[in-house]
């Protein structure tokens, strides 16, 4: 990570602005960001926040229309996302934007690493997710 890109983001985890949370995703709502119901790692409470931005840390799934990821299922099963043609992960535009089942790309919804394969197809390693998250964060910070 860029060393400027790792200490925003490291002050703004700091600050409270990132929440770092290991758990399941239980359900999620759109709203003027998205409100998330969780449970965390060892709990069986379940937390909702309202929050800006999800970063799904899962890792990958061989068919994305079969995955257990709970986030992912939820955006499939609501027609927030879908899976790409091969449905080796979610349909993404090049600016790494989901796109919805009736082909709208939402601008609140991203996704980076494995889950976008089906456009980037190389993008398993960590040199390559690290290029393409430097990227994302420029055009997010404009």
């Amino acid at each position: 990570m860029a060393p400027e890109v790792y200490e925003r983001v490291t002050e703004a985890v700091g600050s409270g602005r990132i929440r770092l949370v290991a758990g399941r995703v239980v359900d999620i709502e759109p709203n003027d960001g998205l409100t998330v119901t969780i449970q965390q790692r060892g709990t069986q409470a379940l937390e909702t926040l309202d929050v800006a931005r999800i970063y799904d840390c899962m890792g990958i799934a061989r068919d994305i229309s079969k995955t257990s990821n709970g986030l992912v299922r939820s955006l499939v099963e609501r027609g927030l996302a879908r899976p790409d043609p091969l449905h080796l992960g979610l349909d993404v535009t090049a600016r790494c934007e989901l796109i919805a089942t009736d082909g709208a790309v939402s601008s609140k919804l991203l996704a980076v690493g494995p889950l976008t394969r089906g456009t980037f197809f190389e993008i398993d390693a960590i040199p390559d997710i690290r290029v393409q998250c430097a990227k994302l964060s420029k055009q997010l910070l404009g």
